[in-house]
């Protein structure tokens, strides 16, 4: 889909490939629309993953993104930060760390199979090894604590359009003049709600008058 999008349009938006987009029908993306509300796009793009699951590109940036950190932080490698984020991710899946906890596996060796139930440890984990990395997949694809870190750290700070000031204004503010020194207007619906530079609201003469003698005119309006 990616390849096919791409080649109609080379210049596609990479929103478009992460973020929630509009669909015309089923399985038929649109071309060039996108949802203008940001919660909107939150709330789909949330419910995207967690219907299909992370694509293998998303869990391979996402590897990455881990395993930098690792390297960066410091301290025993049990007790780093990305470490702990990889084991509890791997736990709450229901798999298990191999040698977590072995004392005859603490200079960072391991077996050469893993049992059913088991992954490697993020220390020797080998993003170049294809074995491994669709073995993880497999196991985190559909984890929504996986997909919620991809979002909200990686994805939302980087591909969401937002602002850190938002103005707003009312057609107070708009009547009013903060645009316009001169303005003039007509409403057909009586209504003293005016900005208050524009002082009271002149009604038409008699035209109150002329509605309820229409209204009680029995050769316009009867009662059976």
């Amino acid at each position: 889909d990616k390849d096919r999008a791409m080649a109609w349009d080379p210049a596609m938006p990479r929103t478009r490939w992460k973020l929630a987009i509009p669909f015309v029908s089923k399985d038929v993306p649109s071309r060039s629309s996108e949802f203008a509300h940001p919660d909107v796009v939150i709330a789909l793009t949330f419910l995207a993953y967690r219907y299909s699951g992370l694509r293998y590109e998303d869990f391979t940036e996402i590897i990455a993104e881990v395993c930098a950190q690792l390297a960066k932080e410091v301290g025993p490698m049990r007790d780093r930060r990305a470490n702990k984020l990889y084991e509890e991710w791997v736990e709450n899946c229901g798999m298990k760390i191999r040698g977590k906890g072995d004392e005859d596996n603490a200079d960072g060796t391991a077996a050469a199979e893993y049992r059913d139930d088991e992954v490697v440890p993020l220390k020797l984990l080998k993003q170049s090894d294809e074995e491994q990395m669709q073995r993880l997949y497999k196991v985190l694809r559909k984890s929504t604590r996986v997909v919620d870190y991809y979002l909200k750290e990686m994805i939302f700070p980087t591909f969401l359009r937002y602002q850190q000031v938002k103005i707003s204004a009312s057609g107070q503010e708009i009547g009013g003049d903060i645009l316009f020194k001169k303005r003039i207007g007509f409403s057909g619906t009586p209504s003293a709600l005016l900005p208050l530079e524009m002082g009271e609201t002149r009604y038409e003469e008699g035209a109150d008058g002329l509605m309820l003698s229409a209204m009680t005119d029995p050769s316009i309006v009867s009662i059976d």
